[in-house]
């Protein structure tokens, strides 16, 4: 059993050339959540959400109240479907659902239109781990693009000041917001 900190720290040190798909899994399923004080899921998918986790639990001191992990089901309408977005935070009385993501491919930018159609009422905001990767070889639309004129707020970890931004959007939104 690791904890979060050592699996990010191993992580970011490891040379790329040692990095793969299946370690970066393998390294973020040892992380038991629950002894990290995270509810929701036992397990982490990626590294992407393990290193964005980490990150985040260093800024809640005085920033949020909570983080869980794909604790909640939104269901949507494209064949009828459940959604587990990623995070929740919550701040104040409001909460925020945060989607992290790698890659932004054809079903999951369809997915994610229809979640908003139905869950207008809710905060969803996109965090990505290279938001201005095209999102395909042929389109000049990058995803921090394609999320903003889906009307998702967005923000890119290659950003700098990425995390500070993401921290004042959820303090300056959380009062506009009641969704649960």
């Amino acid at each position: 059993m690791a904890t979060l900190n050592s699996v990010v720290k191993k992580w970011q040190f490891l040379p790329s050339k040692n990095r793969s798909l299946r370690l970066a899994r393998d390294m973020a399923k040892s992380v038991v959540l629950k002894f990290c004080g995270i509810e929701g899921k036992k397990y982490l998918k990626s590294m992407g959400e393990a290193i964005f986790l980490w990150s985040m639990l260093k800024e809640k001191k005085n920033n949020f109240h909570s983080i869980k992990y794909e604790q909640d089901t939104l269901e949507y309408t494209l064949n009828p479907k459940k959604y587990h977005p990623d995070f929740k935070v919550k701040v104040g009385n409001s909460y925020h659902w945060i989607e992290y993501k790698g890659k932004m491919v054809g079903p999951t930018r369809t997915k994610m239109i229809a979640v908003k159609r139905c869950h207008p009422e809710k905060s969803i905001i996109m965090v990505f781990e290279r938001g201005k990767n095209k999102l395909s070889k042929n389109s000049k639309t990058t995803y921090m693009q394609w999320a903003k004129q889906q009307g998702f707020p967005a923000f890119d970890t290659k950003d700098y000041g990425w995390q500070k931004e993401l921290i004042d959007y959820l303090k300056n939104n959380s009062e506009l917001i009641k969704g649960r």
